[in-house]
């Protein structure tokens, strides 16, 4: 039971900004800006997944010890800004740090 409440705890931001990425392209006026956006939140996805298994290798047991290569290469993924995205400040939500 504690297991399943800390995985409630820990999940549900994650599934709160699922249903707002979902919300946020729903609300996008076109198809290019439906393109920007998917594109923005892939990036994210792919810069979290790097962060996570940088993580991982630095934490875990078993992984391959961690070199100045690795670490250099987890900086440029995060360091990546991702494209510039426009928006119509008129049909935007309230949701501040996604474009």
């Amino acid at each position: 039971q504690d297991l399943q409440k800390r995985m409630t705890v820990e999940l549900k931001p994650l599934i709160l900004e699922s249903t707002l990425t979902m919300q946020k392209i729903l609300e996008a006026d076109g198809h290019e800006d439906r393109c920007n956006l998917l594109r923005h939140f892939i990036d994210g996805e792919r810069k979290r997944l790097a962060a996570r298994k940088t993580l991982r290798g630095m934490f875990s047991s078993t992984a391959e010890s961690i070199t100045a290569e690795n670490i250099s290469e987890a900086e440029q993924i995060l360091d990546k800004d991702p494209p510039a995205i426009s928006t119509d400040e008129s049909s935007s939500s309230s949701l501040l740090d996604e474009p």
